[in-house]
């Protein structure tokens, strides 16, 4: 199995964006559920940032689909890892509603990766854990 962070930046109205993700979020939980793809999703206002976890050709299928939409430009992959174990075994994607906190810690991997980023990418990754613990 394998496990993938990504980062991207939204192109969403800003008036319309919180409600067009709750539409994408009902959306990718039907198919994630389909595909057997588990995952967490965090939305800033501007800025996207999720995991997806499952087969290797099914989460490589569907990061193909991500990158082509139109609701987010710089799709960047910032940790690719194989698992044994699933973190959000429970979620077809886990999300909360909108977390403007972690708008920085983003924006930072959006930059051209530089070795203090790294500290970001194990920042999101831990407020991911969070996530699915919070929501569990």
């Amino acid at each position: 199995m394998l496990s993938l962070l990504y980062v991207s930046v939204s192109t969403l109205s800003k008036d319309m964006a919180f409600s067009v993700v709750e539409r994408i979020v009902t959306q990718a939980n039907i198919k994630n559920a389909r595909l057997g793809i588990t995952g967490a999703l965090i939305f800033t206002g501007t800025e996207f940032a999720q995991v997806l976890e499952g087969k290797e050709d099914q989460v490589n299928a569907l990061m193909r689909e991500i990158c082509v939409d139109s609701r987010h430009r710089r799709i960047t992959v910032v940790k690719r890892r194989p698992i044994t174990v699933r973190r959000f075994a429970a979620w077809s994607l886990a999300y909360s509603g909108g977390a403007t906190y972690i708008r920085r810690p983003i924006q930072q991997l959006l930059q051209p990766l530089a070795n203090e980023q790294v500290g970001e990418i194990d920042r999101i990754d831990a407020l991911m854990d969070e996530l699915a613990t919070n929501l569990a």
